[in-house]
């Protein structure tokens, strides 16, 4: 499925705008779209979920949720898009070591907004990321691609092709189409979600790693000795907020993980998924879901 946990819906078609601001590496669950906190009580969990980013803008929010929820993200389908920090874009990404996702890639060769050329390392990346044997990303070049089937009810622009990068293993391939001199609004005119859900759909069942197994650098290989495998990925259970202490634990947002043990900041208590201060929080007055109407102080409802 296209699952878009980040992000808003713009001219008619599913799309995501976000930069690196978006990614949160104290809190890191508890993000909104743009990147603004959610409101307390509400909490991101995807625990067993994949999910695919359909955006159109930065490069970034599928390498965001892949640090963050490492081995969740199935896919990644994406018109246009610049990786960040790619001249004149600007940002990063955060530094982690993500599992593999299958990824979709359209873009105008004439683009003037994002440039092709800027899209070109975060393809780059990706390939290198799902353990491909070829990195580069050149999807003129024939002798790294194949012509990439469309399915039936997607037309082609005139001047468009589709290729699927070799070397890549079956269940995290890489497409990529080239269109030639079409703006970021006429995809859909042509079948572009046809094609997207079609991709999608078609992936293979992704294989786990065996016992003891994370991704590394696009295989699984075996943890290091002072890290735990949770769920196809290798994470210090000792520093970890989504795995403190156990794989699975997640530490309430604003919380962190000190020797195994989820820890909010002094003064603070964790609340229905959240670090508050009882003293003056309206909807955690004194005791955890007390709600308060005018305002809360020293832990007492105000009259």
């Amino acid at each position: 499925m296209i699952g878009l946990p980040l992000g808003a819906q713009k001219s008619g078609a599913l799309s995501v705008k976000v930069g690196p601001e978006a990614y949160d590496s104290a809190s890191r669950v508890k993000l909104g779209p743009f990147g603004r906190p959610l409101r307390k009580g509400i909490s991101t969990s995807l625990s067993r979920v994949r999910l695919s980013d359909y955006g159109d803008g930065e490069n970034a929010l599928a390498e965001q949720l892949d640090c963050v929820f490492p081995a969740r993200l199935r896919g990644q389908v994406m018109v246009s898009g610049s990786e960040p920090g790619v001249p004149p874009y600007p940002g990063s990404l955060p530094t982690c070591n993500p599992a593999p996702m299958a990824a979709f890639y359209v873009h105008d060769i004439n683009d003037t907004d994002s440039t092709y050329v800027s899209i070109l390392p975060g393809c780059s990346r990706v390939l290198q990321q799902n353990g491909c044997s070829n990195t580069k990303c050149d999807p003129r070049d024939t002798t790294l691609t194949a012509p990439y089937p469309v399915p039936a009810g997607v037309t082609l622009p005139a001047g468009a092709s589709c290729v699927q990068f070799h070397g890549c293993p079956d269940q995290y391939p890489v497409v990529f189409c080239v269109t030639d001199n079409q703006g970021h609004d006429n995809d859909q005119n042509w079948g572009v979600l046809t094609l997207f859900w079609d991709f999608i759909n078609a992936l293979p069942s992704a294989q786990p790693c065996l016992a003891g197994q994370g991704y590394q650098s696009g295989a699984c290989a075996p943890c290091p000795s002072d890290e735990t495998a949770c769920e196809d990925f290798c994470v210090n259970e000792q520093t970890d907020p989504n795995n403190c202490g156990a794989c699975g634990t997640v530490c309430a947002a604003g919380a962190t993980c000190q020797s195994g043990v989820c820890t909010c900041p002094s003064g603070e208590t964790a609340c229905a998924g959240a670090c508050v201060n009882e003293q003056t929080d309206l909807e955690n007055c004194g005791t955890c879901n007390t709600r308060c109407v005018v305002g809360c102080q020293a832990g007492v409802c105000s009259p």
